[in-house]
């Protein structure tokens, strides 16, 4: 059950897959069910909390500084992913 408006829930009402039932998605759940490193979890709750504030859910941070933690969070992202590359692993 969503309580409040807390920024981290989110109601999909109409799920894309039409054998679905409605739900409510956690951002925390999503992160550990895609196994996200820290990086991309950081970068993917900042994208959270930004979408959720155009809902009116906001967490009361400011959206620039969002923004530059995704930009931040991302480059990191994309330096591990270089350096696994660079080490042949996937």
């Amino acid at each position: 059950m969503l309580q409040g408006d807390h920024y981290y829930l989110a109601p999909v009402p109409e799920p894309l897959n039409p054998e679905r039932h409605p739900y409510v998605a956690e951002c925390g759940d999503i992160i550990e069910a895609l196994d996200m490193t820290f990086a991309e979890g950081e970068a993917f709750k900042a994208l959270w909390r930004g979408a959720a504030a155009r809902q009116g859910r906001a967490k009361g941070t400011d959206p620039v500084y969002d923004a530059d933690k995704v930009k931040h969070f991302g480059t990191r992202v994309a330096a591990h992913i270089r350096a696994r590359i660079k080490r042949g692993a996937k």
